[in-house]
Parts: structure tokens; C-alpha cells; sequence
């Protein structure tokens, strides 16, 4: 792994292309095609390499993030892997067919693809930081770990990604009937709100595109 920030582009790529599909099948009003679709999307290489995220085999390809300590080490894996389990259970046909077959607004779906999309551009937008951040102040060592620690911008980072994994954990803990009550998480949409980043735009030309 070259870059911190790959699983962040390779995220927001992967549900770029969920969305796009999901999209397209419901203005052909083929939306019952979408398990299958989905089986086809989870078989794409890249794809397949974040919706296997192991957290566990991560702590050896993320070198750069030891000089901002565990716990910035952890928040940035631990949302990562919620993340690639919340991507799974939206690529899941067999947990999809049966909710697709019972209703006939589908809106949920693109409003959980919306939110994992915008979730994928976020954390690609925070670890393009730190990883510049390591750049610039080429951190090798612990040596400089308190000013490191110290730092307010990190420190936000490490507290958001701490929330963000809260609310993938309770989202994907939730039962089907939750969700399909809930039709979107509000915990994730009040994130969404609440935390701009420079690629809202980007986000509102694919949904709009």
C-alpha cells in the first residue's frame, strides 16, 4: 500500500459505482435485477480488496500513521472497517432480495448509497491530511509524538472518526425492521450535516449526473 489515502479513493470508487447502478436499474424500473447487479459489483478486484478490509492485517500497511499514536492509529482503522462492513451489507443480495421483494420505494437504498458515498469522500479527505501532515513535517520516529498528539486538527480527526465509527457499529448492529423504519440512518445523516468537506460539490454532480 503506497498511500494512506488509497482506501479512501478506492471507497468513494466503489460506491461511486454502486450508486450509479442502483440508479440506472430504477429509471429502467429493473430494480429487482439489483442482487444480481450487486453480485457482479462485489467481484470487481478493488471492490473485492475493500469489502475484505482487515483492520488486523492494516496495522502493518499503515507505517505512516504510527507518529500520531494509537489512538489516532485505531479511530483511523476502526472506521475504515465498519466502513467496509457497511459497504458489504449494501452489496449483499441475499440480505437485499427479500427486502426489495416486500417493498416498492426504494429510495432507502439510494439514500444509504448517498451516505456511504459521502462517508468514502470524508475519510479520503482526512487521510489525504495526514498524510501530507506526515509529508511535511517528515515524521520518521516518536520522537516529536506529544507535539504530534498536540496537534488541534489531529486531535478533531481522531474524535470525528471515533463518532463516524460509533454510527456505522449501531447502523449495522440494527436489525432490518430498524432499518427499513428508519429508511436512512439519522445518526450518519447528522454527521453528513454537520461535517462539510471540500467534496460536497463533487457529490452533488454524481447525484445529480
Amino acid at each position: 500500500m503506497s498511500s494512506l489515502s488509497y482506501y479512501g479513493k478506492l471507497s468513494f470508487l466503489t460506491i461511486d459505482k454502486i450508486n450509479r447502478e442502483i440508479l440506472l436499474l430504477k429509471k429502467r424500473g429493473q430494480l429487482e435485477q439489483l442482487p444480481l447487479k450487486l453480485k457482479e459489483i462485489r467481484e470487481i478486484e478493488p471492490i473485492h480488496d475493500l469489502i475484505s478490509f482487515d483492520y488486523k492485517l492494516a496495522y502493518a500497511s499503515f507505517p505512516k500513521l504510527l507518529p500520531f499514536g494509537i489512538q489516532v492509529y485505531n479511530a483511523i482503522l476502526y472506521a475504515f472497517y465498519m466502513f467496509s462492513s457497511y459497504v458489504v451489507e449494501l452489496t449483499d443480495s441475499d440480505r437485499l432480495s427479500p427486502i426489495l421483494e416486500e417493498k416498492e420505494d426504494h429510495n432507502w437504498i439510494i439514500a444509504s448509497a448517498n451516505q456511504i458515498q459521502f462517508v468514502a469522500m470524508y475519510l479520503e479527505e482526512k487521510l489525504l491530511y495526514l498524510e501530507n501532515y506526515v509529508r511535511k513535517k517528515q515524521f520518521k520516529n516518536f520522537d516529536n509524538f506529544n507535539r504530534i498528539t498536540n496537534d488541534k486538527e489531529v486531535i478533531e480527526i481522531c474524535k470525528e472518526l471515533k463518532e463516524l465509527h460509533s454510527i456505522l457499529r449501531d447502523h449495522i448492529s440494527a436489525s432490518p425492521e430498524q432499518k427499513k423504519e428508519k429508511r436512512t440512518n439519522e445518526r450518519l445523516q447528522d454527521f453528513i450535516q454537520n461535517h462539510p468537506t471540500k467534496f460536497d460539490k463533487v457529490l452533488q454532480k454524481v447525484n445529480e449526473s
